[in-house]
């Protein structure tokens, strides 16, 4: 599993300042040049395993304490659409499993759809208390302020971990209108977990009311994912959500649209590189971006939803053949080069 790496510089400079030592003074008893320290201090080393060791020992702390050896830049994406019937669940459910399993992260995805399509999609225990729904319902500015690790529950499934929905969510708009600060319940929810780097990526299952929720979620969001037929006619009905996120890039600079997602493709369209080039031209003149991977109309998208099961692990079970399966795959690729 690809690892990256984290010294807690902040931490480091307050552990000496609380030991009433001086950065020189912290050298010498370190045995390492004062530099060293004034660059680790600044977040501008990349110093080796024993000089952090060293560190810890001078500080008289763990190394644990100042050094995370498997800390993860977290990528948030939300796969967005305010329309129905337009493959979001299937499109975070899948990216999410691929990605975990064939790119080696740690992924966590989060139903935030009333109509809990994810949620369903998984054999996980059903206890209601322990759902994204509780955690936004319960949170407040002042008085509870929710560790959103307790909501977190484990699938089937290595390095793949959800926070589950509720069909409670149908309110939630109205619930988070009451409540104070309401603009800021997406960084004070998933803030920490982002910045503890336990997550190569987090993936949220939007639901479609352009208001208070997928403001909050969009807040934190680093790209945004927004999948459709394959139509031009649809481009018009996004026009909305374009709005919306430009919107949000005033007070989330790096919010971005990744890409549209074609889905739902006819076979037969996928290899027709006439009808690609339309699609491109359309494309390009309404100034859009696509994926390169198209998902295509496939049964076994519904089947491994009624079993319970990622599309991959579903088809391998009953021996099937499934061009989603290749198409989510060649997305997860796709997504973790970008």
């Amino acid at each position: 599993m690809s690892k990256d790496k984290k010294i807690l510089s902040d931490k480091i400079k307050e552990l000496r300042v609380k030991s009433n030592l001086s950065q020189k003074n912290l050298a010498k008893i370190c045995g390492i040049d004062i530099g060293i320290i004034k660059k680790i201090e600044t977040g501008k080393s990349e110093t080796g395993i024993n000089n952090l060791l060293k560190v810890a020992e001078g500080l008289d702390v763990d190394i644990k304490e100042i050094y995370e050896g498997d800390y993860r830049k977290t990528r948030v994406i939300a796969v967005v659409n305010p329309f129905s019937s337009c493959g979001k669940t299937s499109t975070v459910k899948n990216l999410g499993y691929e990605l975990s399993n064939i790119r080696d992260k740690r992924v966590l995805i989060v139903d935030a759809d009333f109509k809990c399509g994810l949620t369903n999609s998984f054999k996980i225990e059903n206890e209601s208390s322990s759902c994204f729904y509780n955690a936004l319902r319960v949170w407040d500015y002042i008085e509870n302020r929710v560790n959103i690790e307790y909501y977190i529950k484990t699938t089937d499934y290595e390095n793949l971990n959800i926070i589950k929905g509720n069909y409670n969510m149908a309110t939630i708009e109205g619930d988070l209108a009451l409540k104070s600060f309401k603009e800021n319940i997406g960084n004070a929810l998933f803030g920490d977990l982002i910045n503890k780097g336990k997550y190569d990526y987090i993936i949220f299952d939007c639901g479609g009311p352009l208001g208070i929720l997928n403001f909050n979620i969009l807040s934190i969001t680093d790209d945004v994912i927004i999948p459709i037929p394959i139509s031009p006619q649809i481009f018009f009905g996004t026009r909305k959500l374009e709005y919306f996120i430009e919107d949000i890039k005033e007070l989330n600079t790096k919010l971005k649209i990744l890409g549209f997602l074609g889905v739902e493709v006819i076979d037969k369209h996928v290899q027709d590189q006439a009808i690609k080039k339309e699609i491109q031209e359309d494309l390009n003149y309404y100034n859009k971006n696509y994926f390169d991977t198209y998902i295509p109309y496939d049964d076994c998208i519904d089947l491994s939803y009624i079993d319970k099961k990622p599309l991959s692990i579903f088809v391998k079970e009953e021996e099937l053949h499934s061009p989603a399966d290749k198409a989510f795959a060649s997305l997860a690729r796709e997504i973790d080069y970008k």
